[in-house]
């Protein structure tokens, strides 16, 4: 049994792998068990369905579980443990208690944006409560009409986006859009196709409801699906912008063949383009929504990378197939974003102070960009930098014989906290050990600082 004690200052996230770890490990949880779902679970403990994600990420990155085709995540074979073993692991989280007291990270390098707009957050947050009522009474299934009209008009100038402001639907960020899609084409038990490596949170959506095909990528972007299985496939989740986490931008070539792929296979491509407004050096490639002539692509995006994930809001531009179907069923959605928050946004876009702080962000990060490239250049050989020259991180390869515990361990000494890209892998791990740096949540000024204490660890 899971439980989550809401007094702890543990996360919760963390309480439920430690949950179902312990049970694992103990044998109360056998090999071959399916979890139950990620959605049925938060609804049980009446926690996010995100912190359940984290847990089940936590525990198939471990090796404890994998997500299987058309179920849901099932236990692993773990050897048992004998009493020896368990006696180490008491000591061993003891060691643990003292080494996160005493760990003083100094630099964060995660993917949140540390430059949140509050004073013209302030500002219109002021200006809706002055017309409070009129802010609320602009209710819609969709999302408020102001903001998707504004919306409208911003994608069809930063990204070429065509739609009118009826095909968009205002949700509550990237899970909600997809879980809403997995509805609407009835994607249970049907097969989507995947990028390999996918962005976890997206993975763990398709794995819960659909069959899984893994299309791994190259220099160009996602591969067009072979004979062999393109039949079977009716949806193809891919982020031709910027590839997670490799960073890889889809050429226009793949862009027009993927886009033909899925005409001649009366398929679906959901392009996810989270973070398509972070370029340094050139014009973002046109979105692949923008190039679709025959109504094939579901565009997704998100407020969570320029503005806040804290505000949860994301939306989808649904083909007019596709919207035809939702409309047919709109009284079983309704748009649960705050209306205020709502009106924040779309004042935002309007004023054109959202293409200011755009501006901004990117000014920022590629300075940010350019000074880590410039310094991690200078001390380790054997670590490739790759670099896109866009999103807001910088991928590290090392070599394939060391282990992401020594890499992780030994940043961490140095006080500072980096990432894996593992999660992201859902068949064989690649050869190479991928670390992931944050560019928007560090100071300039701290970055030489930063990469010293890096150059202490990795050398």
């Amino acid at each position: 049994m899971i439980y989550i004690d809401k007094n702890s200052k543990e996360p919760y996230y963390l309480q439920i792998y430690n949950n179902i770890l312990n049970d694992i490990l103990s044998g109360k949880i056998v090999s071959g068990t399916k979890l139950m779902g990620s959605r049925t679970l938060s609804e049980k403990l009446e926690v996010s369905r995100n912190t359940v994600n984290s847990a089940y990420a936590q525990l198939a990155a471990e090796g404890y579980i994998e997500s299987k085709k058309g179920a849901n995540f099932e236990v692993l074979n773990i050897p048992k443990i004998n009493k020896a073993t368990k006696k180490y692991f008491k000591e061993d989280k003891n060691k643990n208690k003292t080494k996160v007291k005493n760990n003083n990270i100094v630099f964060d390098l995660h993917f949140s944006n540390n430059l949140f707009p509050k004073a013209k957050w302030r500002k219109y947050s002021l200006e809706a409560l002055n017309n409070y009522e009129e802010v609320c009474n602009s209710k819609n299934e969709k999302g408020s009409i102001f903001l998707r009209n504004e919306l409208r008009k911003y994608l069809y100038e930063s990204r070429g986006v065509n739609c009118n402001e009826n095909q968009i639907i205002i949700t509550n960020g990237l899970q909600d859009s997809l879980q809403l899609i997995v509805n609407l084409l009835e994607l249970n038990n049907s097969t989507v196709a995947v990028e390999e490596p996918c962005y976890h949170d997206a993975y763990s959506i398709f794995a819960e409801n659909s069959n899984i095909e893994k299309i791994s990528i190259d220099k160009e972007g996602i591969k067009i699906p072979g004979e062999v299985t393109f039949k079977k496939i009716k949806v193809i989740y891919t982020t031709p912008s910027h590839q997670f986490p490799t960073g890889i931008v889809m050429s226009i070539k793949r862009r027009y063949e993927l886009l033909k792929w899925a005409e001649n296979n009366n398929s679906y491509i959901i392009e996810d383009d989270y973070d398509s407004e972070f370029t340094y050096y050139t014009k973002p490639i046109p979105s692949l929504q923008s190039i679709d002539e025959n109504s094939r692509v579901i565009y997704l995006g998100t407020f969570s990378k320029s503005i806040s994930p804290a505000i949860r809001m994301g939306y989808i531009i649904l083909p007019k197939y596709i919207l035809e179907k939702y409309e047919n069923r709109i009284n079983k959605y309704t748009c649960s974003v705050s209306l205020i928050d709502q009106y924040i946004v779309g004042r935002f876009i309007e004023s054109g102070d959202y293409k200011r702080h755009i501006r901004k962000l990117c000014v920022s990060f590629k300075k940010n960009h350019d000074l880590f490239v410039k310094e991690l250049s200078k001390f380790n050989s054997e670590i490739k930098i790759r670099k896109s020259g866009a999103g807001i991180w910088i991928l590290l390869e090392f070599p394939k014989e060391k282990s992401y515990e020594e890499i992780l361990n030994s940043a961490e000494k140095q006080g500072v906290k980096v990432y894996t890209s593992k999660g992201n892998w859902h068949q064989e791990d690649n050869t190479s050990k991928l670390i992931l740096l944050g560019l928007a949540h560090i100071k300039y000024k701290d970055i030489e600082n930063c990469i010293e204490r890096l150059k202490k660890a990795w050398t």
